[in-house]
């Protein structure tokens, strides 16, 4: 019979190790870790969030109402805007959601609810956790068959990501050990428009990069460039030709799929990162 204890474990490794524990369980033991997990992803009362952030929902949080119908999920997206403001606890248990919900889509409902379609048509083979899924379904949404909410759920959930370092998961993996050489003290997710934080150093690093993190950044700036957005650190040297050619507000930025912007970018793109893109 297979045991796990947490009263010992700390707060912000527990989504991490009940993550580690589904491949040695039962098929029944196996849905329960993943539904309970995935009830604490959209609702920030059923987790360790609910004692970590009480006094953070109260400060910052108050006004909330309710997002596409989840207050709950609402909160959450609250907590993550006020990242620099909440208490070290707090933080912590937002931080290790957040990563457990990127690393495996199971954990995201709102994915589980919108992309099932999607999943077995183009992911069916691709094991689940490490972002193999979410990466899967971020190669495929550009397909003209991609359903339109799939890749709705996809859009929302990676909007951290595009700042965000950690939050990229198959990138930190092969990118750790040029970050420790070139990029210590940069932050995870930068605050102002003049920190480029951890994406933005790789990017200014990139002809210096190991070939494992050369070629995860050059599939990363793919992404971004398919989903554009004015500010972020790995395409900022496109934003000029962006905002000049595309009547793009500065500071409410669409996402721009295809057309002109991707074009003109990857020329950008392609000084940045070399032979690895190809726009």
């Amino acid at each position: 019979m297979f045991f796990i204890t947490l009263s010992n474990t700390s707060l912000a490794n527990r989504p991490a190790l009940l993550l580690a524990t589904v491949a040695a369980t039962g098929e029944a033991c196996k849905r329960q870790i993943l539904r309970l997990l995935g009830l604490a992803v959209e609702d920030y009362r059923l987790g360790e969030t609910s004692k970590a952030c009480k006094a953070d929902v109260q400060q910052y949080c108050g006004g909330v109402k309710a997002d596409s119908g989840s207050f709950a999920g609402a909160v959450h997206a609250c907590l993550r805007k006020s990242w620099e403001h909440l208490s070290p606890g707090c933080r912590r248990a937002e931080q290790a959601l957040e990563l457990a919900e990127h690393e495996d889509v199971r954990l995201n409902p709102r994915i589980q609810r919108e992309c099932p379609l999607a999943i077995k048509q183009f992911c069916d083979s691709v094991p689940a956790g490490n972002a193999n899924v979410l990466s899967c379904l971020q190669s495929a949404s550009s397909k003209p068959s991609f359903p339109q909410d799939c890749k709705s759920a996809i859009d929302k959930l990676l909007e951290r990501a595009h700042a965000k370092y950690s939050l990229n998961i198959k990138l930190k993996a092969a990118c750790d050990p040029d970050v420790s050489q070139m990029c210590p003290g940069a932050s995870d997710e930068p605050q102002r428009v003049s920190d480029p934080g951890i994406l933005g150093c790789l990017a200014s690093n990139s002809s210096a990069l190991s070939a494992p993190c050369r070629v995860e950044l050059a599939a990363l700036v793919h992404v971004h460039l398919d989903r554009y957005r004015i500010g972020m650190p790995l395409t900022s040297p496109c934003d000029g030709d962006v905002m000049a050619r595309c009547n793009v507000d500065k500071q409410v930025t669409p996402f721009l799929m295809g057309g002109v912007p991707v074009q003109t970018c990857s020329r950008a793109a392609q000084a940045m990162l070399g032979a690895h893109i190809h726009v």
